[in-house]
């Protein structure tokens, strides 16, 4: 199966419009008009909220889809490249959520996709040789034991943890909604539907019968009260009866599988060129709405200008000319890249020079999070200021040192670093920090993150050099 599957784009092309519509409408819509008792802002609010379950499925379809696919072709393990690309597309979506909230504490869909991808990768690698039988089964229990068991590990506490790593853990007073824990369970569901998808792609009215075994499992998980109700006078377990009164998963994975079968019965007429570039481009329409629509820049992004300020009529206009325009800037955005590309980059050598430049940038990013990490495990209270500190003070240290490393000037690495920690502790005894151990925590905590950095990133040419004639010698 070597052609593209058009309607998983299109599917992918609903999930990002109805996505920046939900966004626009929730930040700018005035508090009065946000009435659940009001029937039109019920059913909106109802089927917005079906926007990240079919989101988070899809993802987990596509990469499943394309794993197993070239596995076979490739063979397992290592040895598919699609481990590799999996595990760089998860760090890099994790880095790009934490550079848009210009925090590593708050948790966002990007940071669970991520993960989740970079936890696929790793079940993917445990299974070894047995992925034909195995993945779907681990897959779909995954799946069932976060949502039948969400009520349970929903009360457990992560005190004990860093916050970094606590706020991606379902807590009584977390505020971060999307946690790993059950969001990655509708990644591994889109996981287990797609490979069983391209296992039996050859069946017989493959279609037929994928749309509805969608409908019969949808009905099932979409009316989960009579389902657990069955259950738990079949088995008496009370924690089916819970689940009939508690069952949101359920009934979101069952909206979730109506939309995926209603997409597969139109996929012979939704077939338009410009649905198809939408759903392939969702990673640059996410960034480009942040950009606009949040405070990513202040004072320059709707919600400064609009808060919770338009009536339902200007906020329906708005969101429609919001979801067109986000999506035209994202075509000019590739058409413009496409462009630079092939204008300024177009020999092989220019290109790849430039894919190097911006790994080291990611890597950079990787020195980042672990400084952040060890300034929180260090025991002082981690405020915005100190966080804007080491992301405007470490990461372009971090890039011009990646650069001499990469010009193999190992004598001036640590130049970068020796102005900001004179630039660190002067701006301290200027402002005079109520704690004179700050500075110190600061300074520890980025000479470790830039060590990781030196290191990494001499291994990382090490080995390019090994097997490139462009890097220099």
């Amino acid at each position: 199966m070597k052609q593209r599957l058009i309607f998983i784009d299109v599917i992918r092309a609903y999930a990002i419009c109805m996505m920046l519509q939900g966004h626009f409408i929730t930040a700018l819509l005035a508090e009065p008009y946000c009435d659940e008792n009001n029937i039109y802002y019920h059913i909106w609010h109802y089927f917005t909220g079906i926007t990240a379950p079919v989101f988070l499925t899809i993802s987990g379809f596509i990469f499943t889809f394309l794993l197993i696919r070239e596995g076979e072709r490739s063979g397992i393990g290592l040895k598919n490249p699609r481990v590799i690309k999996g595990f760089h597309r998860g760090i890099m979506l994790i880095a790009v959520a934490c550079l848009l909230r210009k925090s590593i504490f708050f948790v966002d869909i990007l940071h669970c996709i991520g993960l989740a991808l970079i936890i696929m990768v790793g079940i993917y690698l445990l299974i070894g040789k047995h992925v034909r039988h195995v993945l779907p089964i681990v897959l779909i229990s995954i799946t069932l034991l976060l949502f039948i068991f969400n009520e349970t590990y929903n009360q457990y506490e992560y005190s004990w943890l860093p916050e970094v790593i606590a706020n991606y853990l379902p807590h009584k007073n977390n505020t971060n909604f999307f946690t790993i824990f059950p969001w990655l369970g509708f990644v591994t569901l889109g996981g287990f539907i797609g490979s069983m998808f391209y296992y039996n792609h050859k069946a017989k009215h493959l279609y037929l019968i994928f749309t509805i075994l969608l409908i019969v499992f949808g009905c099932i998980f979409h009316f989960q009260f009579h389902t657990f109700h069955f259950l738990y006078e079949l088995t008496g377990w009370e924690h089916f009866d819970t689940l009939s009164r508690k069952g949101f998963l359920f009934l979101r994975t069952g909206d979730m599988l109506w939309t995926f079968a209603v997409f597969v019965m139109l996929r012979n007429i939704l077939t338009a060129p410009f649905l198809q570039r939408i759903g392939q481009n969702t990673l640059s329409i996410y960034i480009i709405h942040c950009l606009v629509l949040n405070q990513v820049i202040p004072m320059f992004n709707l919600d400064f200008f609009f808060h919770k300020s338009l009536n339902p009529i200007q906020a329906i206009i708005g969101a429609i000319f919001f979801v067109v325009g986000v999506v035209v800037l994202s075509f000019y955005y590739h058409k413009i890249y496409k462009y630079i590309k092939e204008r300024y980059f177009a020999e092989s050598m220019s290109r790849k020079m430039v894919y190097k430049l911006f790994t080291v940038l990611f890597i950079s990013f990787f020195s980042f999070i672990i400084t952040n990490a060890i300034y929180t495990l260090s025991g002082e209270d981690y405020s915005a200021v100190v966080s804007y500190s080491i992301l405007y003070y470490l990461l372009p240290a971090a890039f011009v040192a990646s650069i001499l490393l990469f010009l193999k000037k190992r004598s001036l690495f640590w130049i970068p670093y020796s102005i900001l920690c004179f630039y660190i502790l002067t701006e301290g005894f200027i402002n005079g920090w109520n704690n004179p151990l700050r500075s110190i925590y600061l300074l520890v905590a980025i000479t470790v993150g830039y060590g990781i950095l030196g290191v990494l990133i001499t291994f990382y040419f090490k080995r390019l050099r090994e097997k490139k004639s462009y890097l220099p010698k």
